[in-house]
């Protein structure tokens, strides 16, 4: 008869460190089997069923917003020049319609009120004399109501030569709708008024000024008129502006030829040894005509040789009373002025076949790098 043998159990009390070290050593329990990945998928996803519906189905993809789905309406391109308000000399030139029937009517003369147009811009005027056609009259003129244009200057009107006290300017910008009314005056009676008005408009949607509309329909049709008159008025412009500029130029030499007091807490100019050995600064401009220019303590100097004759060194703005020192002898240009903050000052230059301009300036602040300029212009 086959008995078993018992398997022997030892109290881990009864060994020592050695031996429970060996004994974990040569344990035969396999490790845990490690988790299929197969299994993780299936668990952190399970297949759809149809009692799962699938991602796609079960959330459905947000619909894009009117924004983005919405195309923007293509503007229409617009050919509108946008200029500055027209000078006197071009609404001169300007070329004129009539706003109605001229002639006489039983032998009275019958006058309409015009328009000048000059690019986008319009100027409209109407005569003292209220009679129209078919024996209508207005009475005396009162004055013009913009109505969304505004009003010529005396310059203006007298250069537009319409014949008119007053005018309406209008500058045509899509949107534009301008009103603008002139009023007269009934003789019989004086407290009432009334009135002549037009409108002048450029649609929103416009795509040039060939959609402008005058009193809802077409635009008026123009002609040229003589200019004669324009060009003797350009030339006296001309003429007036050069005497303007002319007697400003003077009043501006009378106020920079003012002599200023010597700037006081500085020590005596320094002599030209003592400035040799210092580095120049910059003064854009200084070699062309031959210039070393340097700054010692309180003190701008210039020697200035070799390149050209300098027959003069003027000094134009910012002499002081006896700091300033410029001469020119035997080609050779030499000046020593104070240069501190707030030193605005100019000299002329003179030289065998031209001249130029030396400027220094120091604004309120740190000295500045580039301490002047010599140029062509004052």
């Amino acid at each position: 008869m086959f008995t078993p043998m018992r398997r022997a159990t030892i109290s881990p009390r009864l060994l020592g460190p050695s031996a429970l070290l060996l004994l974990a050593a040569c344990s035969k329990d396999p490790p845990p089997p490690a988790p299929e990945a197969a299994s993780a998928a299936s668990t952190a996803a399970p297949a759809p069923s149809a009692t799962t519906p699938a991602p796609s189905e079960a959330t459905p993809a947000p619909a894009p917003t009117p924004e983005t789905t919405a195309a923007a309406a293509p503007e229409k391109p617009k050919n509108i020049v946008r200029s500055s308000r027209p000078t006197p000399i071009e609404w001169c030139q300007a070329p004129i319609a009539k706003l109605g029937w001229e002639g006489h009517d039983e032998g009275d003369l019958v006058e309409a009120c015009k328009m000048l147009e000059v690019r986008e811009w319009v100027m409209i005027g109407c005569p003292q004399n209220g009679r129209r056609e078919n024996n209508k009259h207005l009475g005396r003129y009162d004055r013009a109501l913009p109505g969304g244009g505004s009003m010529a200057t005396d310059d203006e009107l007298s250069a537009a030569d319409l014949g008119s006290s007053d005018a309406v300017i209008i500058s045509l910008r899509p949107g534009t709708k301008a009103k603008p009314a002139f009023t007269y005056r009934p003789f019989e009676h004086p407290e009432w008024i009334k009135d002549e008005t037009f409108t002048v408009e450029l649609p929103e949607s416009a795509s040039g000024l060939e959609d402008r509309l005058f009193n809802g329909g077409a635009w008026p049709s123009f002609e040229p008129r003589d200019t004669s008159r324009c060009e003797e008025m350009a030339a006296a412009a001309k003429q007036e502006a050069a005497a303007k500029a002319e007697a400003a130029a003077k009043a501006q030499a009378e106020e920079d030829a003012k002599i200023l007091p010597d700037v006081e807490g500085i020590s005596a100019a320094p002599a030209d040894e003592a400035f040799a050995p210092e580095k120049e600064v910059l003064v854009t401009g200084s070699g062309a005509v031959g210039c070393k220019t340097k700054v010692l303590e309180s003190w701008f100097w210039m020697r200035c040789e070799g390149k050209v004759k300098i027959t003069g060194v003027d000094i134009e703005k910012g002499r002081r009373q006896t700091q300033t020192k410029a001469s020119a002898e035997e080609g050779v240009g030499k000046l020593v002025v104070p240069y501190v903050e707030g030193t605005d000052f100019r000299a002329k230059i003179t030289f065998e076949g031209g001249e130029k301009f030396l400027k220094l300036r120091w604004p309120k602040g740190k000295r500045p790098f580039q301490v002047g300029t010599i140029g062509e212009t004052r």
